[in-house]
């Protein structure tokens, strides 16, 4: 969130300060941290699950001989499935709600996974009863009738157990595991931290020795049935995971902890065990005891990423989503793969090229049962009871796809419970503030009258058509006046040896224009060439970082790079300066500063910005003073007073960025200390990735200034340059965000003010799909951007750099 630059300086107003003219707003509150936390890195981890079950009953259509000789690509979702029930028990103790009574509980698990249950059930028997394969026979009635009522698993018959819905199995064993769970719940609880460990390694004993008695006892004749149907299928078998799963849930939450590397090990030993063990181990043992405690180990450490506020690859919003939908892509994958697979072999198609047609279409059915079937349902089964859930964000989930109660972890003291409640209500103050008009004053209505509109219209819909007509309006008028005209000369060093870098389009927000920037042949300077004048900036900043856009800026400004990187320009000082007053330029809503008074507690931190960001930030004690307007114009008012000024991307927003050089200067004191942070041009990714390139940015960046010529005009307006820096500065997003960059312009437009009219059904059903399918590309692109980022940071691939100057 920066100041947008050029517009129309606005009267300096200050919140907090004892500077004229003054606007007060509330006094400062230091931002706490909610007692309650949510684990959205163990849905990431249940969609990881949901592949391997999916690649599993691919692979068994591909190559049916597996089916008879199983190896590493059948166990791989026989131990996805050990992995549901671990996150079952897990989940559900870790969210478990103090008082909370047993009808409730078994309430709000029907309302869960009941509609998807019934509607694939029918979908399933009517195939089977159109294509005349359900034989009308008592023993065959009583079978789907079993798989209806979930309760097929209890019977050793192939029959049963392969009624129905096939994969239902799975929700015959989560039932008696909630059956259980108030009665288990007590007794976890009530365990002390050497009983919570001998508890989990009986769990661990247990399912080690279920194998051994079934072959002693139960399945002596060997039958490949029956070691299938008591040790994979019968819940009472599958209950020790789940139990092992509570105990790990009150272990971590005991504060044990696990190396940093936790989550990366036991995941490459969960796929070790599942590769090497299946050649060796007998199958009996590959069900589940080969990688029970690797598998619990992947709980604990993922989970742990989210408690300990760590970076976590699988808490990406795209990832949670398809976490959460994954109880539908569970249901829904076999039926859709297997009629496909019928359909197409027939047809003369491989079986391989069979299921890559498949997927998609399962894919598309999966999301179309969560959108149109899961949720809505479950909003209207809660309401029933009084217990309607308000998402304003993803919540934890057990089985495939189920979503737990959204009110956090146990607090299991007064002072927790306080800590949650006041939790709950800044979760509720920020989403208020995230979906409320740009004229509304914060927490002028409750939030649920803010979710929808008149006819039921959305929140986001309405102030969508609101703005329509203005923009229009604009656009209207034609693109060319928001232009100022064409420069002949470099603006930094005056040569006229300029030549086209390159041709762009808004990426981000996809509004209407093209965009050029130039290169300098002498300094090398980068510059937005025609650039953008007053009114082009308000029209391209408009929705960007307010309004529509405020939430996903506020998602990104919160999101666990963010945060390290934050954390990375504070420290950046320790070894120069103990400011006492602080003053971050381009604050926004000061993220920045919430976070770096943690790291300099004895420092005040005020903020300076042009939106009205900033006085928000006041007002949730993120900053102690907001001060709106633009930096040159309020430098005089701030002559002399402060110890830092930090300006972190924020210059290349500028219409003159020497002018906020000789503002910085005025504002420090002797001896203080600037710190400039900026996108590099001569980044050898920038040119790698051209127009798509992420720190481009356009239309909003207007200039790119290289190393070399920021230093020396640091060093011309009375500063020392003491340290500069290309490792830290560099944002590991490179990959991914040229990736976005380009699917951005390829994808369908979502409904925004900009265009016409609202975008027609097919685009809008298009569009939804398309970024399903293209989320595992972005999350192995983002998966690549961090393991390439300690061999890219200090080099000419770095993205960013870093100087840090002292006032003479």
């Amino acid at each position: 969130m920066c100041q947008t630059p050029g517009q129309a300086a606005r009267p300096p107003t200050v919140a907090g300060g004892d500077s004229a003219p003054v606007k007060a707003v509330a006094p400062p509150k230091r931002e706490t941290r909610s007692g309650a936390r949510r684990l959205p890195s163990l849905s990431g981890l249940r969609f990881a699950a949901s592949c391997a079950v999916v690649y599993t009953h691919s692979m068994l259509l591909i190559e049916p001989r597996l089916a008879d000789t199983p190896g590493p690509e059948v166990w791989a979702g026989g131990s996805a499935v050990s992995l549901f029930f671990m996150l079952s028990g897990f989940v559900l103790t870790h969210a478990a709600r103090p008082g909370d009574t047993t009808a409730a509980f078994w309430w709000r698990r029907a309302a869960k996974i009941l509609p998807n249950h019934v509607l694939t059930w029918c979908v399933a028997v009517a195939a089977l009863a159109g294509t005349g394969a359900l034989a009308a026979s008592v023993p065959a009635i009583a079978a789907e009738l079993s798989s209806l009522l979930l309760v097929q698993t209890w019977v050793p018959s192939q029959r049963f157990v392969s009624a129905g819905n096939p994969v239902s199995w799975t929700l015959a064993a989560e039932v008696f595991f909630y059956l259980l769970f108030p009665v288990l719940l007590r007794w976890v609880r009530r365990l002390s931290g050497r009983g919570l460990v001998v508890g989990a390694a009986t769990a661990v004993a247990v399912v080690w020795a279920l194998p051994v008695l079934c072959e002693v006892v139960v399945n002596p004749g060997r039958s490949f049935f029956m070691d299938y149907w008591f040790l994979y299928m019968l819940p009472i078998s599958r209950l020790p995971e789940f139990v092992l799963g509570m105990l790990a849930a009150r272990i971590c939450r005991m504060g044990v902890r696990l190396p940093r590397s936790g989550v990366l090990l036991a995941a490459l030993s969960v796929i070790s065990t599942i590769v090497v063990s299946s050649s060796y181990l007998p199958h009996p043992f590959m069900f589940a005891a080969a990688t029970v405690v690797p598998m619990v180990v992947l709980v604990h450490a993922t989970a742990e990423l989210d408690l300990r506020g760590k970076p976590s690859l699988l808490r990406w919003r795209p990832v949670v989503f398809l976490g959460e939908m994954s109880y539908a892509v569970y249901l829904v994958h076999l039926m859709v793969l297997g009629v496909a697979y019928v359909s197409l072999t027939s047809r003369g198609w491989s079986g391989l090229q069979a299921v890559l047609a498949a997927l998609p279409m399962a894919l598309l059915a999966s999301y179309l049962l969560y959108v149109g079937v899961e949720r809505p349902c479950m909003r209207r089964l809660l309401a029933l009871s009084g217990r309607a859930v308000r998402r304003t964000e993803p919540v934890d989930s057990t089985h495939p796809g189920r979503s737990d109660t959204p009110h956090g972890p146990i607090p299991e003291t007064a002072e927790d419970r306080s800590r949650a409640d006041a939790g709950h209500r800044r979760r509720g103050e920020r989403t208020t503030h995230r979906t409320r008009a740009n004229d509304e004053p914060p927490d002028a209505t409750p939030p649920t009258a803010r979710r929808k509109g008149p006819a039921g219209m959305t929140t986001r819909s309405k102030r969508v058509a609101d703005g329509r007509p203005r923009y229009q309006q604009d656009l209207a008028q034609g693109l060319e006046r928001f232009f100022e005209p064409r420069q002949a000369a470099c603006p930094w060093c005056g040569s006229r040896c300029v030549y086209r870098r390159l041709r762009t389009v808004d990426c981000l927000q996809r509004k209407p224009g093209t965009f050029v920037l130039d290169q300098c042949g002498s300094c090398r300077h980068v510059f937005q060439n025609p650039r953008l004048n007053a009114a082009g900036l308000e029209f391209y900043y408009r929705d960007c970082y307010d309004g529509l856009g405020e939430a996903t800026m506020a998602r990104l400004a919160s999101s666990p790079i963010a945060v390290r990187l934050h954390r990375a320009r504070a420290r950046a000082l320790l070894p120069l300066s103990r400011p006492d007053r602080w003053l971050d330029v381009g604050t926004g809503h000061g993220h920045f500063c919430a976070i770096a008074r943690k790291i300099h507690p004895d420092t005040e931190f005020d903020g300076l910005d042009i939106g009205e960001g900033v006085e928000i930030a006041a007002r949730r004690g993120r900053i102690t003073r907001a001060y709106r307007g633009a930096f040159p114009d309020l430098s005089g008012q701030l002559s002399g007073r402060y110890d830092v000024v930090s300006m972190y991307h924020y210059l290349e927003h500028t219409v003159a960025p020497r002018k906020e050089l000789t503002a910085a200067h005025t504002a420090l004191r002797p001896g203080g200390h600037l710190l400039v942070e900026v996108p590099d041009p001569q980044s050898a990714a920038a040119r790698l990735f051209g127009r798509w390139w992420g720190p481009w940015l356009q239309p909003q960046h207007l200039h790119f200034i290289p190393m070399e010529n920021l230093c020396s005009a640091l060093t011309a307006q009375g500063f020392t340059v003491v340290a500069t820096d290309r490792r830290e500065p560099h944002i590991p997003t490179d990959l991914t965000s040229a990736a976005v960059n380009a699917l951005t312009c390829v994808l369908p437009s979502a409904d925004v003010p900009w265009l016409p009219e609202k975008p027609g059904l097919l685009s809008r059903a298009v569009r939804p799909v398309a970024l399903l399918v293209s989320a595992p590309m972005l999350a192995a692109l983002f998966g690549l951007d961090l393991l390439l980022t300690p061999l890219v940071r200090g080099t000419r691939f770095a993205n960013a750099y870093r100087v840090v100057a002292r006032r003479d």
